[in-house]
């Protein structure tokens, strides 16, 4: 087993029989020594432990989420470009509404990846599908807010 990346948490107990992810507040540890794909590389072995794969799900989480924080503000800042023309025609701006939309993804993502969790009753690897989850519709989400044809 190896520990470079251990999860760690400003909380009480983490237990697995009430598992509530938004107690706990992920502390992002730098690794200077570590690039991402020395990091990837550690995760791409044979036979990992739970707490091992609990540091991949925690990993490839953050990583994703990272890339859609970054890209939102890029996103923002169209629609208010956008917003400008809109509201010289006399148009509603969509910004707010894409704020909102945000919200809710955000809200609708955390209930979808709960309810896959609590499906498995108390196991150790709710940790790892609540995460696993999370990255699966946040790297969704990213596609939909990056592709160019995502309505056709």
């Amino acid at each position: 087993m190896f520990s470079f990346y251990r999860p760690q948490f400003l909380a009480t107990q983490y237990t697995l029989t009430n598992f509530i992810i938004q107690k706990y507040i992920f502390i992002k540890l730098p690794f200077p020594e570590k690039t991402d794909s020395e990091t990837q590389s550690r995760f791409k072995i044979d036979s990992l432990n739970t707490e091992d794969f609990w540091q991949y799900s925690h990993f490839y989480f953050e990583k994703a989420n990272d890339i859609l924080t970054n890209r939102v503000p890029l996103i923002y800042a169209n629609l208010q470009k956008n917003d400008a023309d809109l509201k010289s025609n006399g148009e509603r701006p969509a910004l707010s509404y894409f704020e909102t939309a945000q919200q809710h993804w955000k809200t609708v993502r955390d209930n979808e990846c709960y309810s896959d969790t609590y499906l498995l009753g108390p196991a150790s690897i709710r940790y790892m599908v609540f995460l696993d989850c999370m990255t699966r519709i946040t790297k969704n989400r990213l596609d939909e807010l990056t592709r160019h044809d995502a309505d056709e």
